[in-house]
């Protein structure tokens, strides 16, 4: 049976598959339905430029979701965040993914540092609140308050993760 801490980004994965099933090209049905089978050498097989719809950078981000080692999908994950060349979407859910996975092995400042490879990086305005979200969750975390209410401050009102920040305010 695979080791959980081996399946890690697979669990991952799997839940961002299962959360965006309506518009999937028919190789992610592929990747989905390998998953559902518990088969994810098989989905790691899988060519992800063939996954991907084409869209610039989505190729190596199911790349690093289908990496094989925690370690392989965070590394693969920390260059995405930093690339300037691929789109912001891109570079967000790399972020997010990589937080995610930091997140559950319980490190929190690993989490907190692939979020602020965009915070630093890009203006509020163009990121999602979840970004700030999280981050100010992990800040609060690790006992740094201050820099938890900069983060959850910056979460627009009409965001849908404004009404979580606010009340972690």
């Amino acid at each position: 049976m695979p080791s959980l801490r081996r399946n890690l980004p697979a669990a991952i994965l799997a839940v961002t598959l299962l959360g965006a099933t309506a518009a999937l090209p028919a190789a992610l049905d592929e990747v989905a339905r390998l998953f559902r089978g518990g088969k994810y050498d098989q989905a790691r097989g899988l060519d992800p430029q063939a996954i991907s719809s084409g869209r610039l950078g989505e190729g190596p981000l199911w790349g690093m979701r289908l990496a094989e080692e925690p370690p392989e999908a965070l590394e693969l994950a920390r260059g995405l965040a930093r690339n300037d060349d691929l789109p912001l979407a891109v570079r967000v859910q790399a972020a997010l993914d990589g937080a995610t996975v930091t997140e559950a092995q319980g490190r929190p400042s690993v989490a907190l540092e692939f979020l602020r490879l965009l915070v630093d990086d890009a203006a509020p305005a163009q990121l999602p609140g979840e970004i700030f979200l999280r981050a100010g969750t992990a800040a609060r975390t690790l006992r740094q308050h201050a820099e938890a209410r900069h983060y959850l401050e910056q979460v627009a009102a009409s965001d849908p993760a404004f009404a979580a920040a606010q009340y972690q305010l």
